[in-house]
């Protein structure tokens, strides 16, 4: 009796101990995500690479991209936020932004989505992984408009675009899991290009959201609109949006064919909870 008793303890005491763990790591999840949303600012990167499968289809490389034929030179839609629609497989980004050189693929989150998991999509095929990749990213894979098994069994190339999205303060996978627990009041957004690239700002930002009923409202802005004669650097603007960041936003834009990178500063006076 006395050894069932003894074992009653060890039992009652491991599922103790588990308890706290578990508790401990909800706190640290909770206060991860306290500290991440609670920045002046938010630095959010969007960089931009080319690659191709050999003829036979099983051999991947990055390439540059003025090795892209011009059929292919075409802008390519990013998100900058926009958590519903990310789980459902980015609906609104891809109807609302088609790329006539290009159409998506898949997508996913750097170290958690199946085929993003290895920071290299293209493992399963034998290709080199993507270049400057990190945990935490987006990663969106369009494919040239070919069908694959035509291009393949034709022996011609296939062509793809990856846009990576990246966060500082913690990445944008972590910025998506904050949101589903926070809003996010936004007083401004920057956004800096390389010199020379400054067409990059006619590119319309696209504003959607949904209303609890699942109708979608939409809003649209051009940077270079903003553009100041006082204290004005070309490849930087800076835009006066105001706006609550939740959910339910979807935040959009296309990065230009010679455009490898765009920085966007967001900044956010305050934390707004829920």
């Amino acid at each position: 009796m006395k050894n069932l008793e003894d074992s009653n303890e060890l039992v009652k005491s491991h599922l103790e101990n588990v308890l706290l763990t578990v508790n401990q790591q909800l706190k640290e999840k909770q206060i991860k995500e306290d500290i991440f949303l609670n920045h002046s600012s938010i630095d959010i990167k969007v960089s931009k690479k080319y690659g191709a499968f050999g003829n036979n289809g099983l051999y991947y490389n990055e390439i540059q991209k003025s090795d892209l034929p011009r059929e292919y030179r075409t802008d390519i839609p990013f998100p900058i936020f926009g958590l519903n629609d990310f789980q459902n497989g980015f609906r609104n980004l891809k109807q609302n932004n088609p790329s006539w050189g290009f159409e998506f693929m898949t997508m996913g989150i750097v170290g958690k989505d199946e085929l993003i998991v290895n920071y290299n999509w293209v493992s399963n095929f034998g290709g080199k992984p993507i270049s400057n990749v990190n945990s935490g990213d987006l990663v969106l894979i369009f494919q040239s408009r070919a069908n694959l098994d035509e291009s393949i069994l034709g022996g011609h190339i296939l062509y793809t675009c990856e846009i990576v999205v990246s966060v500082n303060q913690g990445g944008y996978g972590a910025l998506l899991n904050a949101l589903n627990q926070k809003s996010l009041p936004v007083s401004g957004i920057r956004l800096k290009v390389a010199e020379g690239k400054e067409s990059q700002f006619d590119n319309d930002f696209k504003i959607f959201r949904q209303d609890i009923f699942g109708k979608i409202s939409n809003d649209s802005f051009t940077p270079s609109s903003f553009k100041q004669t006082s204290n004005y650097l070309p490849n930087i603007i800076d835009i006066p949006l105001q706006t609550v960041v939740d959910a339910n936003l979807l935040l959009t834009n296309t990065m230009n064919f010679d455009l490898d990178e765009m920085l966007i500063n967001i900044s956010s006076p305050e934390l707004v909870k829920k």
